[in-house]
């Protein structure tokens, strides 16, 4: 089977197992999906405790987690995040802490955790 891939400058079409076109048919397909929930996602404005106003998603985590679900490649995903941001999403996701335990923890505030997740995830949009 033929795949085509659009560049802005030119069009490359290389041809593909049938079990290969399956797969990049699905991860196209789901790339589509949450790239339909992002656009479709609520963001609320909140007032943080350093008097500064910012824009947060209602759950910076779950969205996280669908970019690092949507691709088999966790390990792409970790060579683009420092130490510290590492150490965030194991504690949250691989312990199992919260927020607030972490940031207690790290002797910061949770609105701080919750920044820092941000930022994560704006790195990890742009890879995935």
């Amino acid at each position: 089977m033929k795949i085509k891939y659009e560049y802005v400058n030119e069009t490359v079409e290389i041809e593909v197992d049938e079990k290969w076109a399956a797969v990049l048919a699905e991860l196209d397909r789901q790339e589509h999906n949450n790239n339909q929930t992002e656009t479709r996602r609520h963001v609320s404005h909140s007032h943080g405790d350093d008097g500064e106003w910012m824009i947060e998603d209602k759950d910076p985590e779950e969205s996280i987690l669908e970019m690092i679900s949507c691709r088999a490649n966790l390990n792409k995903a970790f060579e683009i995040l420092n130490e510290n941001q590492r150490r965030l999403i194991n504690a949250l996701f691989v312990q199992g802490l919260s927020q607030e335990e972490y940031a207690e923890k790290n002797g910061v505030t949770q609105v701080a955790i919750a920044r820092q997740l941000n930022r994560i995830r704006q790195k990890l949009k742009k890879l995935f």
